[in-house]
Parts: C-alpha cells; structure tokens; sequence
C-alpha cells in the first residue's frame, strides 16, 4: 500500500465514523451532539479537500528539494517590486498574493511528516487566491460576485480556479496588446514564459523541472505587470508605470 493509498484509506475511515455518529444521534438529541456531529462530518470532508496525498514526486531527493526552496524565492522578489510599482490598491494586493505563493511554496517543499500534505493543499490554494486577486486588479469592472465565487471556489478546485483566472489574462493579455504595439514585446515575452512554464510543469517526474516551473512562472508572474499597468493607464488614468 502506497503513502497516498493509507491517506485516502484513514480519511474514508474518518468520515465513515462522522456519519455513524450522525445516525446514532438521529438527530434527535441535544444541540450541542448535532453540532459535534456535523462538525466531525465536515472535517471528514474537508480532509478531501483537493490536493491529496504528499506530493513527493517533485523532491525526488534533498539536493532536488533545496533546488525548489531557493527557486521559490523569485516569487517573494517579483511580488515585492510588483507592490511597489503597482499604482491601485487592487495592484499592490495582487502584489502582496504573489509574496504569498513563494512562501507556500517555501513551506510545502520544506515540509516532511504529515504536514507535508496540509502544506500541498496551502501551495494549491495560494496559486488560486492569487489568480482571483489578478482578475480583480486586470477586470477593475468586474462584479465582486463573480471573483468572490472564484475565491469561494478555492479549497474544493483551486487547479481549475487558478486556470479559469489564468486564461482570462491571457486573452485579455492578448486583446491589449494588439491594440497597443508597445505592449507587444512582453505579451510575447509572457507568452513563451508560461508555454514553457506549463511544459515544465507537466513533467515533475523529470528531475529539476519543478523548480525550473518557479523560474518560469517567477517570470511570467513579473511580465504581467505590462498588462496590470495598461490597466492603471487605459482605465484608471494613472500615467504607465511598468
């Protein structure tokens, strides 16, 4: 039996107790059991909240695992300037989110024992948090329902949360940049970053790719700062800062 599979089998045996206690209470009995119960339940449930599992297979090894630490650095380094150069208050918390992509992803690839799958979970969620928070400062326009959904939707599909949000920046990406010529070389530049980028990823069985994913998508991450300053200019007034 695999770590993984013994992960997957407590949890159901977790959330197997959390209903028998449900049904032995019938419902019936005092508050303070239905709410013990329910809560038992939900944490059951929250045990399977996506990502599962440890996620060893981009630390094949502890010279693999210090290569992921120091390249999740650059993301600390790119939200930091992206803080300081963003001119709306949209700008510098999308700033501030991509600091906190580097620190989970610091914390997850130094992270061992049980704490190691908890931490792959806060990797994931970050990415996604950060996605919706780069919608908010790119759609200025947008209702706050449809990014509060996309936060909302975080902890249960923060994969296709971040993917929704990411396609959505690179059309708009794209749009901008053909109708602004100066905006063209970094659009490319972002372009062949997260083509790259997604390459890499695909590939964590392939020893070092994972960190340089957090190269590429470090970079990516910094050229999106081309579009977020249109943004400030074209829809806010600001002058163009990149």
């Amino acid at each position: 039996m695999t770590v993984q599979d013994a992960c997957c089998k407590g949890k159901a045996n977790v959330l197997r107790g959390s209903l028998r206690t449900l049904r032995a209470d019938g419902f019936g009995a005092g508050l303070g059991s239905r709410v013990l119960g329910w809560g038992g339940m939900m944490a059951a449930v929250g045990s399977f909240v996506r990502p599962q599992g440890p996620g060893e297979c981009c630390d094949h090894n502890c010279v693999e695992r210090v290569f992921n630490v120091v390249t999740s650095i650059p993301f600390m380094v790119v939200g930091l300037a992206t803080m300081r150069r963003r001119r709306t208050r949209e700008g510098k918390v999308y700033g501030a989110s991509i600091v906190g992509v580097g620190m989970a992803s610091l914390t997850f690839h130094s992270a061992r024992g049980r704490f190691r799958s908890f931490s792959r979970k806060l990797d994931y969620w970050t990415v996604a948090v950060s996605s919706a928070l780069m919608s908010r400062a790119l759609f200025p326009k947008l209702s706050p329902l449809v990014w509060g959904l996309s936060l909302g939707l975080t902890p249960f599909q923060p994969f296709a949360t971040a993917s929704a949000n990411a396609v959505a920046m690179e059309y708009e990406f794209l749009r901008r940049a053909n109708k602004n010529p100066s905006l063209k070389p970094v659009q490319q530049l972002h372009a062949a970053t997260s083509a790259g980028g997604m390459g890499l990823f695909c590939r964590p069985d392939v020893p070092c790719t994972h960190g340089l994913w957090h190269c590429a998508a470090a970079l990516s991450c910094a050229t999106t700062n081309g579009l977020v300053a249109d943004v400030e200019a074209r829809e806010l007034g600001f002058a163009p800062r990149l």
